[in-house]
């Protein structure tokens, strides 16, 4: 829901359009847009915004999730590096969001890790990401068993695929992404910002993809990647506090958690006779 089909303005047309949307007594929505987008499809008396139980997962992490980090260090000096993680996306062509682009990041990521002994890395691709590279002949299976030995022989790098990404994310000091949704997720759970390390000609953000993008810290190279983590290193990098709070406003739109307001709907509508 953060990103739009191409020359789509507003809401992309698979989020109210399908099917399900036109034939269900009653759909649940996360955020105003895609409501809005509802009612003007004729579906006003059967769309209701109440958020997500995801994002109320999200949200509430950060009270009921231990931070878990895969690498223990101690630096010379006694203290512990820095936790930096890195979420690289598998979208690499325009026919389909276009964010990826990990083969322009591996080498000078790689390169800055391993000069970096004071900084932890974690890579946390996306799940399709490998499969990706290889499948679309982007690497072949040769040179990504090839980087990923070199990467994970580093005594401060980790590869992560399906760890809990609340407990990792809460025990880092940063993100760096491609990526779209964890844009949004990283400062849900954090109440901090990523940096985001745009590409070109991306398919363009939604309307809720544009406040997520909002509390990013978005950069176009590697070096301006650097500047970035020396900031986040330093303690200087922006809070986008404020920008953070509307991400938060826009996909949490209820008093009550999802959960509740959805059943509490369910409940109300069979007690008025009104359903099938």
């Amino acid at each position: 829901s953060l990103v739009n089909e191409p020359g789509v303005d507003g809401v992309a047309l698979h989020q109210y359009t399908q099917p399900t949307h036109e034939q269900a007594h009653m759909v649940f929505l996360q955020d105003a847009d895609t409501k809005e987008a509802f009612d003007s499809n004729g579906r006003a008396d059967h769309a209701f915004l109440t958020g997500t139980p995801k994002i109320d997962a999200l949200l509430e992490a950060k009270d009921k999730v231990e931070p878990a980090w895969p690498i223990d260090r101690t630096l010379s000096d006694g203290t512990k590096p820095k936790r930096v993680i890195w979420a690289p996306h598998h979208s690499y062509g325009a026919s389909w969001l276009n964010f990826g682009h990990f083969t322009n990041q591996k080498d000078s990521m790689f390169e800055y890790a391993q000069d970096h002994p004071d900084i932890d890395f974690v890579l946390r691709p996306h799940p399709f990401l490998f499969g990706t590279l290889t499948g679309r002949d982007l690497m072949t299976p040769d040179e990504l068993t090839d980087w990923r030995m070199k990467w994970d022989s580093l005594p401060n790098t980790f590869t992560d695929i399906d760890g809990p990404f609340t407990s990792l994310a809460l025990a880092s000091d940063v993100m760096i992404t491609d990526g779209v949704s964890f844009i949004a997720e990283y400062p849900l759970v954090t109440r901090k910002s990523v940096i985001f390390w745009e590409k070109p000609d991306h398919w363009e953000f939604s309307p809720l993809g544009k406040i997520a993008a909002a509390t990013t810290h978005t950069v176009s190279s590697m070096q301006q990647v650097v500047e970035a983590l020396e900031l986040a290193k330093a303690g200087k990098l922006a809070p986008k506090v404020q920008e953070i709070d509307a991400l938060i406003k826009a996909v949490r739109p209820g008093k009550t958690s999802a959960a509740t307001a959805i059943v509490s709907l369910v409940l109300d509508d069979y007690a008025s006779d009104k359903g099938d």
